[in-house]
Formats: C-alpha cells, structure tokens, sequence
C-alpha cells in the first residue's frame, strides 16, 4: 500500500493575540471530526495550545524533542477523537537550533496522520523557520487592524527564504482575519491593504473572517473546541467555512 506522508500546516504570525491558538485548536478539531487522523503540535513555549486541549503533559514526549530531530513517540489523545497533540514545554523558551529541517525529517514519516498542525511562537524566530520548513501550507491569521497586517509584511522575507531552500513549499494557503466584530464594515482602506499585503505574500484572503463571540473564550476555558463547545455560534460556522475552504485549496494543490 502506498504510505501518505501528512499534508502539514502551519500556523504563523509574529504578531501575538491575533488568534494562532484558536486557529490550531479548532481547524484541528475540524478536520478531526471528519475522521481523518490529525496531530496537533505546540512550538509555543507558553503552551496556549497545550492547555486549551486540556491534556495533562507531565511525562509526554514534548515539542522540543521534535525540533531537536528524536522520533516522534506517543503523542498525547486529547478528548476530540481522532486528534493528538505533542505539548510545548518551557525548554523552548531555551533551545539552540542547529539545524532547521530536523522537525521535517521527523514529521515527514509521521504517516499515521492525515494532517499535521503546527502553533507557532508569536516571534520570528528559528522555531517558526522550522516548523515553515516542515510545512506544505501556511495560514497566515491577522485581526482586522494594520499592525496585525504589518506582522504579516515582516513575514514575507522568511516566507521566500523557506521557499527557496524547499521547492517552493509552503504554499501559502491564505490570510484567515479572526476577531472581527462582524456588525462593522471593514473600511476600504483597511481592505485595499490588505489585497495589498495579500498580492505580496501571492495568497488570498480566506472568505470567512472569524467573527468575534464569547463562545470562543467560554470554549477554551472548558478545553473544548467550538464544535463541541456551541455548534451554532458564528464563529464556529465561520471556522467550519474556513475549513471547508482550505480543504478545497488542498485539494487543488496536491
């Protein structure tokens, strides 16, 4: 039989609060309910993602061990069937990358999983080159406000060095905007720039915008993704739109 290698996305915007987490936990959580095997994996050493899976890390095998190029072994179940996490640990706060392409050595034989989800530090650091080099696909979130956008700017150069060392992977997927007050009109000028930024990172803006809620706070404080949390609520309609999207995007890819 023929052995899939995962389609592996990450997750990247040096900015931080522009939603990363939220984005890795519930496009995870998606593509999980659709029985595909998914893997989540938090390079963040605040470990955002880690909590809100609500897993107990204590004697994991935890992400460092991954950028440092050890086997991947036994990642951890969450409560979402079909998905698994590998939790961030403070040693990444500390740790000497001496070799980027180790991560994608390691997750390039992870073939038990469909998909591979990466949360990446909100810093442009080693870390996030890493996870970029791993990656087919990016998703690029951003609130809908410039210096949200302009950390997405500073992304590019990092963006064409990854590409140019790597085939031209990753593709980027798109620019997901996440926190949007869904009764106010985004301002043309606002829009304009961000077709801007969009043209120059050669990508699209996904349809869905991520419209803001308490449902998504209210999730994450019970450790629960939005689609098990509230089914209903807009932004978990939204990030099911979202999914669906990128999905089709993929899909053209291969």
């Amino acid at each position: 039989e023929v052995i899939m290698k995962p389609i592996i996305i990450t997750i990247a915007n040096q900015k931080g609060g522009v939603g990363k987490t939220t984005t890795a936990q519930n496009l995870g959580s998606m593509l999980a309910s659709q029985r595909s095997k998914v893997l989540l994996i938090d390079l963040d050493q605040q470990g955002s993602l880690t909590l809100v899976t609500g897993v107990d890390a204590k004697d994991a095998q935890t992400s460092d061990q991954l950028l440092k190029g050890k086997p991947l072994k036994q990642p951890l179940a969450t409560s979402v069937p079909n998905l698994s996490i590998v939790p961030a640990s403070p040693e990444l706060a500390l740790i000497n990358i001496r070799d980027i392409t180790q991560l994608k050595a390691v997750l390039r034989d992870a073939s038990e999983y469909r998909y591979i989800v990466i949360d990446t530090p909100p810093a442009l650091s080693k870390i996030t080159t890493a996870a970029m080099t791993a990656s087919d696909y990016l998703i690029l979130p951003a609130q809908a406000d410039l210096l949200s956008l302009n950390g997405l700017l500073q992304l590019n150069d990092t963006i064409n060095a990854v590409k140019a060392a790597n085939n031209g992977l990753p593709n980027v997927a798109g620019i997901l905007i996440t926190d949007y007050d869904g009764r106010s009109r985004l301002s043309k000028q606002f829009k304009d720039q961000l077709q801007q930024v969009a043209d120059s990172l050669n990508t699209i803006v996904f349809n869905s915008g991520i419209r803001r809620a308490v449902a998504v706070k209210e999730a994450q404080a019970t450790q629960q993704p939005l689609d098990v949390y509230a089914k209903k609520a807009k932004p978990t309609q939204d990030y099911a739109a979202f999914t669906e999207q990128l999905k089709r995007i993929m899909k053209e890819g291969n």
